[in-house]
């Protein structure tokens, strides 16, 4: 059927790609299995429907979703009148059919039967420019070209249909030229304006304007703006090509090509919004003319001045084509070149088609593909088929990019396969880099990309840019250092270096090290070349970013080996930065001279003490970011001279890394007069103060140094403060000794208070406040040396004030009575004078007698109270049931049995009580308890020494009842059984026995009485 042929041109650049879609073929035409019963007069796609125009008048509609279901549909009255074009909008919902006799008819995709436009009558359609923000229930405003020259401006809907049909524009009113082409669309402008151009046979107008489309015509009525093209008027065809989104298919500009394609910007979905996304990319338009295609870019933002036809007037003197009117209106085209058709062609084609990278030429047996870029023919294929017949055109729908050709009597499907996979390469031929770039698709391509781009700049002499390229391809890196070492141009040779160890991954150690070691290199190289009085500030930056930057991949010892053999000091500080290596920053920044007194006194007050201490603040800042902290114990005491503040900052934001103890050296250190301007800060206080509430330390070194400093300061609040926190860990001889040292005698009566040292406390009370000392005296425990205490007191007293003082000590405490003033008073005294205060003792020792005597009579009766209870106890009787047991044992009490009976109700065996009370008896009680078990046995029984060993023998073992006594109460926290006792004997097990049955069949024993009589009686029962 066809024969393909691809012609290329020897490419500048080659390149080995193994990626398969290379070798699939970029243009495929395929025949459609579909056959109508008459000859194609025209096809038009949109939106998945195709839409079929017959030579017989009739159309056939099908929906590519379900392309068996066919609708013939007749458009005119009958299949005599033959159709001249028809137009599908872009979703496939509006058809426009004109006729050759001036009928126009308008069919809905949802409808059957065309219904006739009355106002369109004798007017025959060239053209169709839609509206993209139309949807499937009406157009909107379109503009419609007819073979007069005229674009009318129209609307249809479903229903109504026939909504407005108005005449806008006479494109050439004397020659009446059809209007071929027709395109509009919404400009990119912050007021409404519209970009439209009409194409003719000789002549391609441009529009610009608003807010309506009216107003856009009237503004050219007069003076309109068209290119004149070149040629004797054969144009045919005008095709857009607008690049939609990246997740978009290729489409047409809203207009139509000389055979009524629709070359819609297209929608997507069923509504207006959907064609919006096609407004974002560029425009481009191709005319057929006789002498080739006129092809050039449009602006959604037409500018004013008139750059855009800077190029159209110089393609404009060489005699292509002429322009008309300018004047100063902004105007859509921007570019335009006119491309001559292949020598091997020499014709116009029958049918043009513009994608985003190629020029489509269709003739009546031939394709052909030119690419945009390079002019040149990639594609041509011979299609001859009998069943077919003749080529007629080229169509594209505008929604899903899929590109039709229809024949005479069949339909060809033209698959495009990835059209821009040789684009870069055509770019770069062109030297345009950044578009070629843009258009890689593979790391090979970038790379090939790259290398073109570093060999372009170092032809024309630019090695930086070129070192900059070469750095990120992968071309062998001795074959570029060694063109740039050959011309001596160590600069492009860093330069490319630097750019090459960010494309090393930091897996490659060894290539990491080496680049990184021979920059460094290159740098100090530079620098030591720089002659004196230069400027190196620039290039030391640099060199200090690269090695901070750079770090992990440098030989540390290597690194510091060339920094220090070359005395760079600033490289060396950024670098032992980067490594963390701060003892060297450290005394790199302490062994700076110090800045002149005189420079300092220059500068305004809030600038000098900066100034003045800037290597200390930046040591202070190397010291706070590592964390070692020997460093800190070893340079702290230095630093804390000079700055203490932010070095006290350093400690506080090194936390518990630091042993508090282990910087008292340093913090004795502090002075206040290195501290900053505006700041009175205690700077030692204030970290003792962080080591004791936020790391809670319990060093007894760091708590007595901090009432060492705190007893040097005049306020006492913040040491009583600390002396009364609790737990205390400083020493208390300590605290004393340098509390006495400092005189902080308030302090030294708390510590003295605390040692239990308190005639020292009253007595250093007394000279200080008699308050603290009457607050101590009430301190001890034992209330005979709180009498002292108050006694030591209330001599003060009369010591310094005399009596109605002491009195007053005696009437505050009840441990002072005024038989403990009376001795004290010296002779002079009259009685007259106290006597009042002795009256009132004597009254208190009276009612206090009187107290007494009430008391001991209330504990009298309640003697004779609990006298009576025993011997009523003594005559009390227990009885037991003949089926109770023993409480620990359990086992039956009989008659025969020795009991224990208590009051409580509980009952004991007399061994079971003597077994379990032995557990928890002493050693002393134990032993006794024997040696009263061996006399009973001598003596006689039921003597009175019996008795007697008898009754104490009870008081050890049976005093209390041993379920409810002291005993029980104090096993509570002892375990259920003990550790070394086999647990197994407390699982519980159901014995397979009916205990009902058992109690029934055992005998009970008889009734027991047990009766608790006094010893005298005890004989006389027995004997009984």
């Amino acid at each position: 059927m066809s024969s393909a042929t691809v012609p290329q041109a020897p490419p500048q650049y080659t390149l080995h790609s193994t990626d398969k879609g290379d070798l699939e073929p970029m243009f495929e035409i395929d025949l459609v299995d579909f056959a109508p019963n008459e000859n194609m007069l025209q096809m038009v796609v949109s939106g998945g429907c195709i839409v079929i125009a017959l030579v017989n008048g009739h159309i056939i509609r099908l929906d590519l979703s379900n392309p068996q279901d066919l609708e013939y549909i007749l458009i005119g009255r009958s299949s005599s009148e033959s159709i001249h074009k028809v137009f599908l909008d872009p979703l496939g919902k509006h058809l426009l059919v004109s006729m050759e006799n001036g009928e126009n008819y308008y069919l809905h995709a949802e409808h059957m039967k065309p219904k006739p436009i009355a106002r369109m009558k004798n007017v025959v359609v060239e053209s169709v420019a839609w509206n993209p923000s139309g949807d499937q229930y009406e157009t909107k405003e379109i503009l419609v070209g007819d073979s007069n020259g005229v674009i009318w401006e129209a609307s249809f809907n479903r229903k109504s249909y026939d909504t407005g049909f108005y005449a806008m524009f006479h494109m050439d009113k004397q020659r009446r030229c059809p209007v071929v082409g027709l395109w509009f669309t919404p400009a990119h402008t912050q007021h409404q304006r519209y970009v439209c151009v009409a194409l003719s046979r000789t002549q391609l107008f441009q529009f610009y304007g608003g807010p309506t489309l009216r107003d856009m015509f009237h503004a050219f009525a007069e003076q309109p703006d068209f290119i004149s093209l070149p040629g004797e008027g054969d144009a045919t065809e005008l095709e857009i090509f607008e690049k939609p989104d990246d997740d978009q298919q290729g489409g047409r500009g809203a207009g139509t090509t000389s055979s009524g394609a629709s070359a819609s910007g297209g929608a997507s979905g069923s509504s207006s919004s959907g064609s919006a996304s096609l407004l974002n990319g560029p425009v481009r338009f191709a005319v057929t003319t006789e002498m080739g295609l006129f092809h050039g870019e449009l602006s959604r933002r037409p500018r004013r001045p008139s750059q855009s036809h800077s190029q159209v007037s110089q393609v404009s003197l060489s005699g292509a084509y002429s322009s008309g009117p300018v004047g100063d209106r902004a105007l859509p085209i921007t570019r335009s070149a006119l491309l001559p058709f292949p020598s091997s062609l020499q014709s116009a084609p029958t049918s043009l088609l513009v994608t985003e990278f190629h020029f489509l030429l269709l003739y009546p047996e031939r394709f052909v593909a030119i690419n945009r870029l390079t002019t040149r023919v990639v594609y041509e294929e011979r299609i001859v088929s009998k069943s077919a017949g003749r080529l007629l055109g080229l169509y594209r729908d505008p929604l899903d990019g899929t590109v039709w050709v229809y024949a005479e009597k069949g339909v060809f499907e033209l698959i495009i396969t990835r059209e821009n996979r040789q684009v870069w390469l055509n770019y770069l031929e062109m030297n345009q880099f950044d578009d070629a770039f843009n258009h890689c698709q593979t790391a090979v391509q970038r790379d090939t990309v790259w290398q073109a781009q570093g060999n372009h700049y170092l032809a024309q002499g630019d090695s930086l840019k070129a070192a900059s390229y070469f750095g990120r391809t992968t071309k062998p890196l001795e074959d570029v250092a060694l063109k740039f070492m050959n011309t001596n141009n160590e600069v492009a040779l860093r330069l490319y270096l630097s750019q090459k160890l960010q494309y090393v991954p930091r897996s490659d150690r060894l290539k990491c090290t080496m680049l990184a070691t021979w920059i460094t290199e290159l740098y100090i190289k530079e620098l030591n070349r720089m002659p004196d009085g230069v400027d190196k500030n620039d290039l030391e930056a640099q060199f200090g970013k690269f090695l901070q930057k750079n770090s992990s991949c440098l030989h540390r010892k290597t690194t510091m080996h060339m920094l220090t053999s070359n005395a760079d000091l600033k490289a060396l500080v950024g670098y032992s930065k980067a490594c963390e290596e701060y003892e060297d920053v450290i005394l790199y920044y302490l062994n700076q001279p110090p800045v002149r007194p005189a420079v300092v006194q220059s500068l305004p007050p809030d600038q000098r003490y900066p100034v003045k201490n800037q290597h200390f603040l930046e040591a202070v800042n190397c010291l706070g970011k590592q964390r070692d902290p020997e460093l800190f114990y070893k340079y702290a005491n230095v630093l804390m001279s000079h700055v203490p503040k932010e070095t006290v900052d350093s400690f506080i934001a090194a936390g518990k890394i630091l042993d508090p103890a282990k910087l008292i050296p340093a913090l004795v250190r502090f002075k206040s007069i290195n501290n900053p301007p505006d700041c009175n800060v205690h700077q030692t206080l204030r970290y003792l103060e962080f080591a004791v509430q936020t790391l809670r330390t319990k060093s007894e070194f760091v708590h007595n140094y901090i009432v060492e400093v705190l007893s040097k300061e005049k306020n006492d609040v913040p040491l009583l403060s600390f002396l009364n926190n609790e737990p205390r860990y400083y020493s208390m001889a300590f605290a004393l000794r340098t509390l006495l040292a400092a005189n902080q005698k308030t302090a030294c009566v708390l510590v003295y208070g605390y040692m239990g040292c308190f005639d020292e406390a009253v007595s250093t009370a007394l000279s200080i406040n008699l308050e603290l000392a009457i607050f101590n005296a009430d301190q001890p425990k034992d209330h005979t040396v709180r009498k002292t205490l108050w006694m030591q007191i209330l001599k003060f007293a009369l010591e310094k004030g005399g009596v109605r003082p002491a009195l007053a000590i005696v009437n505050k405490t009840k441990y002072l009575q005024i038989d403990d003033l009376l001795p004290l008073l010296p002779d002079e005294i009259l009685i007259e004078e106290i006597a009042k205060d002795v009256k009132r003792g004597l009254e208190e020792y009276g009612k206090s007698i009187e107290h007494l005597r009430s008391r001991m009579k209330a504990n009298k009766n309640s003697a004779k109270e609990i006298s009576n209870e025993l011997e009523e106890a003594k005559q009390e009787i227990t009885s037991l049931e003949g089926i109770s047991r023993c409480a620990v044992s359990n086992v039956l009490l009989t008659a025969d049995t020795p009991i224990y009976a208590f009051r409580c109700g509980h009952h004991f065996s007399t061994d079971a009580l003597t077994k379990e009370v032995w557990k928890h008896l002493s050693n002393e009680d134990r032993a006794r308890v024997k040696e009263l078990r061996s006399q009973i046995e001598c003596e006689t029984p039921k003597s009175d020494r019996w008795y007697s060993l008898r009754d104490e023998l009870d008081r050890i073992v049976a005093n209390e009842c041993y379920l409810c006594g002291t005993r029980m109460i104090d096993s509570i926290v002892e375990p259920f059984f003990n550790p070394d006792e086999d647990q197994s004997t407390w699982e519980i097990k159901f014995a397979d026995v009916d205990m009902n049955e058992e109690l029934e069949d055992a005998p009970l024993p008889k009734k027991l009485s047990v009766h608790i009589i006094p010893k005298a009686e005890r004989a006389a029962m027995e004997d009984e």
